[in-house]
Formats: structure tokens, sequence, C-alpha cells
């Protein structure tokens, strides 16, 4: 009885603190809110103990239960117990307010309801009957089932006791499993269970068990655990079969960390009382202490009773542990039969052992199950590479990625890895752009994406190449966007990329060479030349390195910026020893030869490097070295053609248009053509159509391209305007390039615009000064010549030796031209004096001294000539010549001259005592280049010096002359006609007739006809300025229907003597040529001086 008072005031002073305030409200922590009042009690017993002293349940105004800790008047007295909340994991409490009078007084004894219910099982009318009925009951429900009288006196056996039917029905759902199927819930009293007043027993009730229970009670309420204890574990002792204890015992033992102790009551609890609901702590425990027997019992009796409660993952775990995984899957296949989830466990463990054979057997199962899915796929791929088999991992990943979602990320980065590994880039590419679509990129991702699409679509490898910069900030996705973007000329988005970066950024960008020259030529696309310029030029100036210097110059060249393309190879010259490349370009693109040879000639040119190989072809015909480019050409087409012959034609663009640009010169046209054609798809159109309109200017079709070019109004390169120019005779266009382009323009092809244009000065000095440049050029040299013969400034001296048959005579020519530079006006005299030796077999013989004065206005290609003629021989006479020069289409030249009196050479007679009228009109056209045809028709009416009529004549004649090579030596073959139609009157008493024995004279020739062949080399020498000594000859067969077979060769040499002038030797020798004698030779000298 003292036991029960100490219990008594024990719990009063806990449970009821509410005594020792006076007044009703006060204040307390709220722990939770619960539905029922057994929610609530279970709450409160798990409470740590340090909190549970202090906590009780209380039912507010609403009806709601609750659990409250601690009690005071105040709120700010409460405030320091929340550390004390928290240090134990108390979280959402809060304090509220409670009444006091409605906290009721404890109890030893919890204060339980009258009315609960029962699974009733059978009802009979004696006590025996319902005994035996519960002696009968399977052994697992025969413990919780008891006898309960009605209160009509009935006897029924029933099941379970609780607050309501719903949490019976869990309990009742095994029954039919136990073969009871008639029951129904009913209500029962639980006083009449405790009082047992209706309950007949055996035994007595044992009051030392009810002993034992009231002091487990004191010192449960004292905290006093040890002797709690050791009551539990008494009781145990005293009552073995009393569940009581048994569950007491349990929960001591863990709140003093008693494992062992534990584990015991737990496994007495689970085997012998059937309490399913200790599993779980029996089994922890088994595995915390390492009694890997029980945890194995406690496992076995699972399966036995046919429950899943163990979770399959634990249950591996479990064998795992004791090393024989495969018991482990074996038993939960068997609880748990086809489950993917287990399958796949199954799988990664065997992976996980090794066992990789196995692993894939269980995915295999859930491919026949119709359950495999990507998650398998990856672990299947994930064993293929652990095994080395990586094609097969990323075919199965393949296989797969179609239903593998976006944001899957290990999915994409292994098969994208593996991908790229193996060579297959498609398949990385598209794996890295899910990954960077969806968030998950890394820069390696962007790089495969751009590497990829960089030939398959460029526009969108340069977009991630963009997107990969901003987002890393790594600068080679910025070299990747602006190689892109320039190839696809985005040229205004480079602008506004480069632009839209902070200063810092793009200070930093534009610092290297790269980035700096495509912001250059997109700036320069744009319209932004002079900002590219100088943005360059700027640059130049922090740092002079041969990278930035050779895109200067491409620059300048690309943008036709002659002046400063000049100054910048003269001011960087020390830089072609590194870099001699854009320097080579450079003096190749402003037509200088010597410069780029010079150059070109220290490089050693590798035999695959076929664009260089034919550059040098280029400098050296530029230069004047055409035997040697021509050799270079041929050799590298022979190359070239054995190439494709074995591989095919050639898909490199660069290597395509060496090959194109050479076979031009060797390729029948139709041959050529049709590979042009075939070209076409691998050429850019801006090349292809220069390829193309060169070989049709080649092939005499310059009409063809000055059609399709003017239809439709094609920007074409300078060298192809000017050619266009120079075949239409457009001479305002050939005035706009030569103005602006002329450095770049090809040499002669600008000395011809500029003699068209009416500057002759000014092609005079740019042949001249682009011969310093290009000293072996002999088309340049002969244009030179013509120029000097015909519009520079000159004296000229000839001495000159006859033999006439005998008759011997001295011809002095003198000769003066002069005129002011640039208004095409030029006066000049010409001065020819004849001295007869000896008389021969004539009468007499008289010299002959004839001079012209002249003035002649050059229009280009148009000239008109004045000259007043004064012929002194036997007589004394005069007379005026006009003369007429143009230039026709397609550079055929027609003459006219009309003359009231001059010089005739026919005959000695007319020679000494006569002179001539004449009309003549001669006209010239070049078929090509090397093949010119001439035709000259002249009316003719002689006069003696007395002016007497002596007769007329017709020459027609007609001349095919053929240049084998321009260069020196420039052999030249001819073949020509000659009609001669002579009619003499009848004259005596004449100047002529005073010069024979036997008048009257034959001072007129006879009619005839003459056809020849000739051949000779040299003679632009002869007349013309040459820097250098050279011999020159000629040899002529021809046939003359009077005079028979005649024979005419001559030669010499010539050349330079002091600077800007000409010396030339040479004899000639004739036989049977004329009416002026059989034989004659002559010998002479000649020097002309230009300035």
């Amino acid at each position: 009885m003292k036991k029960i008072k100490t219990f008594w005031l024990y719990a009063c002073c806990i449970l009821a603190p509410s005594v020792a305030f006076a007044g009703n409200n006060v204040y307390s922590w709220q722990l939770g809110t619960f539905k029922n009042r057994i929610q609530a009690e279970k709450f409160l017993e798990n409470l740590p103990e340090a909190l549970k002293k202090k906590s009780f349940i209380y039912t507010t105004d609403s009806g709601k239960i609750t659990v409250r800790f601690d009690i005071s008047k105040t709120v700010k007295k409460l405030k320091h117990e929340k550390k004390l909340l928290e240090k134990y994991g108390i979280s959402g409490a809060f304090i509220a307010p409670m009444d006091l009078n409605k906290l009721k007084k404890p109890s030893l004894k919890k204060e339980k309801r009258s009315i609960y219910y029962s699974i009733q099982l059978g009802t009979f009318q004696t006590f025996k009957q319902a005994a035996d009925f519960l002696n009968k009951l399977p052994q697992n429900i025969k413990k919780e089932a008891f006898i309960y009288q009605t209160d009509k006196g009935l006897y029924t056996v029933r099941l379970g006791v609780s607050e309501s039917i719903k949490q019976l029905k869990n309990l009742s759902k095994k029954l039919p499993l136990l073969g009871i199927k008639n029951f129904f819930f009913v209500p029962t009293s639980i006083k009449k269970i405790e009082t047992k007043t209706h309950i007949r027993k055996t035994k007595k009730i044992n009051n030392r068990e009810e002993i034992l229970k009231t002091s487990l009670y004191i010192f449960l309420g004292n905290n006093n655990l040890k002797k709690a204890y050791k009551v539990a574990k008494r009781g145990t002792e005293l009552f073995p079969n009393h569940k009581f204890w048994w569950e007491w015992l349990a929960k001591i033992s863990l709140w003093l960390d008693n494992q062992p102790e534990a584990l015991q009551a737990y496994k007495k609890l689970y085997f012998d009382f059937n309490e399913e609901n200790v599993f779980h702590k029996t089994y922890s425990l088994a595995l915390t202490l390492g009694d890997d027997e029980v945890a194995k019992q406690l496992i076995e009796e699972e399966i036995k009773k046919g429950h899943k409660i163990l979770f399959y993952k634990d249950l591996i775990a479990f064998f795992q542990k004791m090393g024989d995984i495969n018991e482990g899957i074996k038993l939960a296949e068997k609880i748990y039969g086809n489950n993917p989830q287990l399958i796949r466990e199954a799988a990664l463990i065997y992976w996980f052992y090794g066992e990789k054979e196995k692993a894939l057997k269980e995915l295999q199962k859930l491919k026949t199950l119709g359950k495999y899915n990507y998650n398998d796929a990856l672990i299947e791929a994930k064993i293929y590479i652990s095994d080395r088999n990586f094609n097969k991992a990323l075919k199965v990943l393949k296989n797969n990625a179609a239903s593998v979602p976006k944001n899957f990320t290990d999915y994409w980065q292994l098969m994208g890895n593996l991908a790229w590994a193996l060579g297959d880039y498609e398949t990385a590419a598209r794996s890295s752009e899910v990954l960077v679509n969806t968030g998950k990129g890394q820069d390696f991702d962007y790089s495969r994406i751009v590497l990829f699409y960089a030939s398959k679509n460029p526009e969108k490898a340069m977009n991630y190449a963009l997107e990969g910069y901003k987002k890393t900030g790594i600068e080679d996705f910025m070299i990747d966007f602006l190689s892109l973007a320039s190839k696809l000329k985005k040229w205004q988005l480079i602008v506004n990329t480069i632009d839209s970066l902070p200063e810092a950024e793009r200070k930093q960008l534009l610092s290297e060479n790269y980035p700096l020259s495509v912001y250059v030529l997109a700036l320069s696309n744009t319209g932004k030349v002079e900002k590219a310029k100088k943005l360059m030029e700027i640059e130049l100036q922090k740092r002079n390195n041969k990278e930035l210097i050779e895109q200067y110059i491409y620059f300048l060249m690309d943008n036709q910026d002659i002046k400063d393309l000049k100054k910048a190879i003269f001011t960087y010259k020390k830089y072609a020893k590194l870099n001699p490349y854009p320097f080579i370009a450079a003096y190749l693109y402003l037509q200088n030869g010597k410069e780029a040879l010079k150059l070109i000639r220290k490089i050693k040119i590798p035999p695959s490097d076929f664009s260089l190989i034919l550059t040098k072809a280029d400098i050296l015909e530029l230069y004047g070295k055409s035997e040697e480019a021509e050799a270079i050409r041929f050799r590298l087409f022979k190359k070239m053609r054995k190439f494709i012959k074995k591989q095919g034609i050639f898909k490199d663009p660069d290597a395509l248009v060496s090959y194109l640009r050479v076979a031009m010169y060797y390729e029948p046209p139709e041959k050529f053509e049709k590979e042009l054609q075939l070209s076409q798809k691998f050429l850019p159109e801006k090349v292809y159509k220069e390829l193309y309109y060169s070989f049709l200017i080649k092939s005499g079709q310059t009409g063809k391209v000055n059609y399709v070019v003017t239809r439709h109004r094609e920007e074409v390169s300078k060298w192809l305007q000017l050619n266009l120019a120079l075949y239409k005779d457009d001479r305002y266009k050939m005035m706009d390039l030569t103005s602006n382009y002329g450095p770049i323009l090809p040499i002669r092809d600008r000395v011809t615009a500029l003699t068209l244009e009416g500057k002759p000065g000014n092609a005079l000095n740019t042949a001249f000064n682009e011969l310093e440049n290009n000293p072996y050029d002999e088309e340049l040299y002969k244009q030179l010549r013509d120029l000097n013969t015909e519009y520079r400034n000159y004296g000229a001296v000839s001495e000159t030796f006859e033999d006439r048959s005998g008759l011997y005579d001295m011809k002095t020519i003198l000769s003066f031209k002069y005129g002011r530079k640039g208004n095409g006006i030029y006066f000049g005299i010409d001065q020819s004096n004849i001295k007869f030796l000896n008389k021969n077999d004539y009468k007499d013989v008289y010299d002959r001294y004839v001079t012209n004065l002249y003035i002649e206005k050059i229009f280009s290609p148009e000239s008109i000539k004045f000259r007043i003629n004064i012929i002194k021989n036997k007589g004394l006479n005069s007379g005026i010549t006009l003369s007429y020069k143009t230039l026709l289409h397609h550079r055929t030249e027609a003459k006219i001259k009309v003359s009231s009196a001059t010089a005739a050479d026919e005959s000695v007679y007319l020679i000494s005592a006569g002179y001539k009228r004449n009309i003549s009109i001669s006209v010239s056209y070049p078929f090509l280049n090397s093949l010119t045809i001439t035709s000259n028709i002249e009316w003719n009416k002689y006069f003696s010096s007395d002016r007497e009529q002596l007769g007329t004549g017709i020459n027609l004649y007609e001349e095919l002359l053929y240049k084998l090579r321009s260069g020196y030596p420039d052999f030249t073959f001819k073949t020509y006609m000659l009609k001669t139609i002579y009619s003499e009157k009848n004259h005596v008493n004449t100047d002529v007739d005073d010069m024979t024995y036997y008048p009257p004279a034959d001072a007129i020739p006879e009619s005839s006809f003459e056809t020849g062949i000739g051949f000779e080399f040299g003679y632009e020498n002869m007349y013309n300025y040459v820097r250098v000594w050279r011999p020159f000859f000629n040899i002529n067969i021809g046939y003359n229907t009077v005079y028979g077979w005649g024979l005419s060769t001559g030669g010499g040499i010539g050349g330079m003597l002091v600077g800007k002038d000409n010396l030339n030797l040479g004899f000639s020798y004739s036989i049977n040529p004329s009416a002026t004698g059989e034989k004659i030779l002559t010998i002479q000298v000649n020097y002309k001086k230009w300035f």
C-alpha cells in the first residue's frame, strides 16, 4: 500500500503540476495533435525521458487531443524550454493556452473506454462448448481469443479487442485463410474482460505477478530503468509464457543499450508468441550484433510464412554480407518472383561480383518479360564496357536511344563518350547536342558538335560554336565561330558579335591574329574598309609580327589598295625573309616579276604544292622567262594527269584550279571544256567563271565572254574588265581602269590601253618602267619599241653603201622627231641623200636630196600626218603627203596615204630624175597573236623631174606572217604575193631620157607577178630600242614572171650603245630582184637616239 501511495505522489508531481498555480488560465508547449487518445499515448510513450516527465495529454475545447509539455502562467517563462525541445529533435512545437481545470488527475491505471469491439467467431449454450471450440482454433490466433459471456447469458468465443471495427478488419483478413468464414464484429465491454466477472479460469489470479507489475510501473515512473530491468527480467523467469514481461524486457533492455538482452527478448516474442510486429526490430538487432544465424532464422521463418515483410534489397544485402549472394538472389526470386526491380538488382549485383554472364542473363529475362528499358540498356552497356566490348556496348546504347528522355544525362554522356572514342562522330555529336540543349553539356560537347557539323551543316556548327563561347568563355569556340561564319560569308553577324563583346574581352580577342583578320575581312565586306584598315594599322604599331603583316598585305590586295600596298611591302621588306609568301603574292599582284622571282627562288617548293609551283611559272612568265615557265607548266601537267588517272579528278579546290590552269594550255579545247564543266561542282562560282572566261579568251571567243558578262551584268576581275574594254574599244572604261587600278593590271594590256586612250607618253613610261621589273618580257619590249618608234622623240642617222650591179652610191639619212609630252602633236624632219659614186652604163646620173617636213597629231588609236616633200634630183619638185592611220575592230590596223609628189625608188631613172604621185591603202589583220595577214594596194603616177608624165602603176600585195615565237630569237615565217601592173607612156626629151644613150629610157618596170617565202629573226633589234646586242638575219626566195627566180638575204647585229639608243651594223644581198639591178649589195650603219 505504501508503494502505491508513493507512485500516486510521483505521478501527481510529474503529470499535474497545475496544482502549484492559482487560477485556471495557463500556458504550455503543444508538441502535437492526434486523431485519438491511443495515438497520443504512443507519441507520449516514445518521448525521451528528459521530456516525458513534464509531458501530458490534453483535450482542447474543440475536442482535439494534444500532447503538451510543461505549464506556466506566462509565455516568457516557457521560452527557455525551446532549446531543450530542439535538442531532442522536437520541431514545430508552439506555446498554446490551456484550462487548468480540464487537466484530469492521473491514476495508476489508464482510463479506458467501457465499450470496445471484437470479432465473434462462435456462440454456445455452455462454457464447455465454447472452451472446446477455442482449444481447436489455430495456434497463431488461439492466444488472442477469449470466452465472453453476453448479457443474455450465452457464451461466445471472440478475437481481439479494439476501439473501432476498422482496426479489426486487418485481423479478420487472415481468418478465411485459416478456414474460418463465419464471423462478425460485435461490441465488447472491456470491464467484463478485466474484472473477469463472467470468465471462468482453471487458475486463480497470481497476486505475485500483479505485485511485480506494480513494482515495474513504480520504477518506470521514477525513471529507475535498472531496477525496472531487474523486475522485467524476474517476470520473464517467473512467467515465461506471459508476453507482457518479454515486451517490457525488450524495451527496457534497448533503453539501457543492452542490445544482446533485447535481441533475446525480441526473439522470444517473435518465435514463441508469434509477434510479427517485432520482426524488423529483431532483424535489425541481429544485424547490428552480427548474429547472422538469428537473422537467417528470421528470414527463413518469414519465407515459410510466405511474407514479404523484408524488402528484397535488404534480403540480398544480408546474404551479400554472408558471402552467399547467389542464395540471397535465389530466395528473393522465390519470394518476389519475376519482379523487374529485383531482376535489375540481381543484374547489378552479379556485375559487381564480376559474374557478367549471369548479369546479362538477368537482363535477358527483362527482355523476355517485355520490361527491358533504357536504364537496363545503360547497365548492359556498362557490362560490355567492363568486358572491353566497346562496339557492342555502343550498339546497345544506340538501339535504345529513341526512348531515352532528354534529361537522362548519364545515358547521353556515356553514349557520346563511347561513340567519340570509336569514331562514330555522328552519334557522339547528336548525344552532345542533347546534353547541350538540356543544359548538361560540357565544353567538349560543344567541340564535338562543331567538329561534326562543320562539314555537314556549317550553319548549325557556327551557332553551337558561338553558344559554346558564350557559355564557357573558351576562345577556341570563338575561333571556330569566326572560321565557319567567314566560310558562310556571315560578315554582318561577325561584326555584330565582336562589337557586342565587352571592351576588355574584345581587345583581348583582337590581339590574336586570326580573329583580327576575320574581323577585318568582315568589316571590309560590310563596307567598312577604312575602319578595317585603321584597325590593322593600329595593331601593327603595337606588334610587328610576320602573321599580322601577312594579313595586312593580303587585306590591301583584297581591297585593291595599291598605294598602301606598295608602301607596306617597302616598309616591311625585311620580313620577307621570315615569311616570303605574302610578299611574293604582292609583287606578282603588282606585276613585279623581278622581286617576286628573287623571293620564290629562295623557297624549296614541295613537289606536292601544285599551287606554289604554278605561281613560280606565272612569275617566270611575267618576268619574261617564257620557256622556263612553259617547261614548269608542262611537267606539272604530266604529273597531275598521272595523278588523275590513278585517283580521279582532284577534290581539293586549290589543286583542281592548278590542274585546270595548266590543262588549258595542253588539252584539246573540247576535252578541256568538258573537264572544266565536270569540275564546276568542286569550285567556288567566281573561280569557275574566271577559268571559263580565260579559256574562252585563249581560244579566241572573247565575243562570247563579252556577251555573257554584259548580259548578266557580272562583276568580273579587273584584268578581265580591261580585256573586254580593249575588245570593245571602250576608251572610257580603259581610262577608268588604268587610272584607278593601273599597277595591278596586266602590263601589256595596260600599255595598249594607255596608247588607245591617247596617252602614248604614259604608255611609254609604263612600258619602260615595267621592263625594269620584268626585263625579259619580249612582248613588252616590242610594245616599247613600237611606242618609241611612233611616239618618242628621237634623232637618227644612217649611212648605206649600195652596189647596184656596178653602180655605186652612198645613201645618207638624217631624221629628227619632237613632240610635246601629253598633247599628241609631233614635228619632224627626214632628209635622205643618195650620192652616186659612178655612172656605170648610164649616160648620166644625178644625186637625189629629199627633205620631208611633217606635223603629226596622234588621237590614239588614230593619227593624222601632214608632210611637205621636197625632192631635188635633176630637177626640183615639191608636194605634200597626207596620211591617216586607225585601229579598226579587233586590232585591225588600216592606213591611207595620199601624196601629190614624193620620191620614187622603182628604178635608177626615177631616183635620179623623177618622182611620183601616190595613193595607198593598207590593212593588217591579226588572226591570232602569232598570225597576221596584210593587204596593200597602191596607185602610182610617175613623172620626170621636168614634170612630164611617164606612166602609171598599180601594186597589189598580200602577205601572211607567222611568228613562231615572240621572244628573241623571234623566228618569223612569211609567204607573199605581189602583182604589179605598169603602163609606160611614150616619152622623149624628158629628164629621164637624158640619162641614157638609147632614149627613150625604160623608167618604169614591167608588169609582173611574184610569189615567195621567207624567214627572218631579230630584225626588231635593227630598228628599235633594245638593251642587248643580238644578231639578226633574213632569207627570202621568190619567183617573178619577168625576172625569174630570185634570192635575197641579209643580216647584222644591233643593240644599245650608251642608253636609250640603238646602233646596228648590217648588210643585204639580192640576186635578180627587180628593175633596179640584177644584183644589189648594201652595207649600212644605223644609229638612233631616243629622248
